[in-house]
């Protein structure tokens, strides 16, 4: 009697909570009807998102992807640069997560290996943030607060989106699941660079901003990884995703080849995956494409240099100011995020005193965030390849090993598109808080691979 009556009023409170949301939803449906703003939608649509993220956190992850890729929508600042959804949805999926193992008392980080460095970086660009309003150089200013809150935010959504994937992902089919999407976009980004006259179509699949560097390298290399090492797919998916990954050179070497951070980048994952097969095959392979592309295009170094001689010639000398004359006002670290950018007309580059980038991701970091910012990505980065290389034979022949090769060369990918001034780290100044689209996805599927890592034994995680 005493069970029925205890399970009466649970049974009752649940139907009174939900009538306590009914009303609260009809109250705010006709408030909003009478007020109806934009931030009014975004904290509805929050709120929404938040309640959906408590009951199944991984959906936030496909709605993260699917919206940097597909969806528009992006938050005015007033400034130059706009935020993407997918970006404001990354503390959303912090906070749904953090909540959620608060209530479930259990607190299981992952290994020291990786969270230690991650946390470091974290620490270094708030340090850096903190220390970069003081006065540096007396004849330079610094970036307003909102374009320096913009900049750390980059830094740390980037650490919290690796983190909570690595942490939140415990069932490999929603990796399955992510991969399939940034596939179908690949197909999407081939059709809009083959078909230009389908962009009507296209153009509402695939927002052009998430097409950067990074979505042609992850594209490649999970095509690529999963088609050499997932012996469990069927021979027929196995070719098809051959063929999206040598597709995915093709289209950028015919329609796009001046611009080599859509190619040289994904070609690198590629020459990684050939090696990681097999060493031999990778060195044959390797010097037959040398040999073959100096035959087929004898000129092609040299026509590249003279297209991009402004481009060379800009960037070097920019490098040279920003290593003599802007990193050594504060060289440990860094002038804080965003801030380097009014540093730089105190000096003149090819006849004119103007702010300009680095267009170069390490240089960039270094500016932002000192060689401490630059020692503990580098810290990050190695803790992540060595657990991808002590996975890659202590996982299962199927999905997860082709997955952790292909991270493995999407690493690979990454750091070198870094070297071409291609962000896996925005700069707000230049692609701004929009390159997010892009950027985000090594943060995303480097987290996958440390949650493969979480699923295997404590003795093999390597974590």
């Amino acid at each position: 009697m005493l069970m029925r009556t205890v399970e009466g009023r649970a049974v009752l409170g649940e139907r009174g909570v939900r009538a306590l949301v009914i009303v609260a939803l009809l109250l705010a449906a006709a408030y909003l009807g009478m007020h109806a703003t934009t931030t009014y939608l975004i904290a509805l649509l929050a709120a929404g998102a938040g309640l959906v993220l408590l009951r199944k956190l991984e959906l936030g992850f496909v709605a993260l992807l699917v919206s940097a890729l597909s969806l528009p929508f992006a938050l005015g600042t007033g400034t130059q640069t706009e935020v993407p959804l997918a970006f404001l949805l990354v503390p959303l999926l912090f906070a749904a997560w953090l909540l959620r193992t608060l209530g479930e008392k259990r607190l299981a980080l992952a290994g020291a290996r990786v969270t230690l460095p991650l946390a470091v970086f974290v620490a270094s660009s708030l340090i850096s943030f903190l220390s970069g309003n003081l006065p540096w150089n007396y004849f330079a200013t610094t970036a307003g607060l909102p374009a320096q809150l913009g900049g750390l935010a980059i830094f740390v959504f980037s650490a919290l989106l690796l983190f909570v994937t690595a942490h939140q992902i415990t069932d490999v089919r929603w990796l399955k699941l992510l991969c399939a999407i940034l596939l179908c976009a690949g197909v999407v980004g081939i059709a809009i660079r083959v078909l230009p006259q389908a962009d009507p179509l296209t153009s509402r699949l695939l927002v052009d901003r998430a097409t950067g560097s990074m979505f042609w390298v992850w594209v490649l290399a999970l095509a690529a990884g999963l088609a050499l090492f997932n012996r469990d797919l069927a021979m027929r998916w196995r070719v098809c995703l051959i063929a999206l990954a040598l597709a995915t050179l093709a289209a950028e070497w015919l329609f796009a080849r001046a611009w080599t951070s859509g190619w040289v980048p994904p070609l690198v994952a590629l020459i990684t995956l050939v090696w990681l097969r097999s060493p031999r095959l990778g060195a044959v392979l390797t010097a037959l494409g040398l040999v073959a592309l100096n035959i087929q295009y004898p000129a092609l170094l040299g026509n590249l240099l003279e297209l991009k001689a402004y481009s060379i010639d800009t960037r070097i000398v920019a490098w040279q100011i920003m290593l003599e004359n802007v990193i050594p006002l504060n060289p440990v670290l860094g002038l804080g995020p965003a801030n380097y950018y009014f540093y730089t007309p105190l000096s003149l580059i090819l006849g004119y005193y103007i702010s300009f980038n680095s267009h170069n991701q390490y240089v960039d970091i270094v500016a932002q965030t000192g060689l401490v910012g630059l020692a503990a990505l580098a810290w990050l980065m190695l803790a992540l390849a060595r657990v991808g290389w002590r996975l890659r034979k202590r996982v299962g022949i199927g999905f997860e090993r082709g997955y952790v090769y292909a991270c493995l060369a999407g690493l690979a990918g990454t750091l070198w598109a870094g070297m071409h001034g291609d962000w896996f780290l925005p700069f707000v100044y230049n692609i701004g808080i929009e390159g997010f689209r892009a950027s985000l996805l090594p943060w995303l599927f480097l987290g996958g691979l440390l949650a493969i890592a979480r699923m295997q034994p404590a003795a093999e995680a390597g974590v």
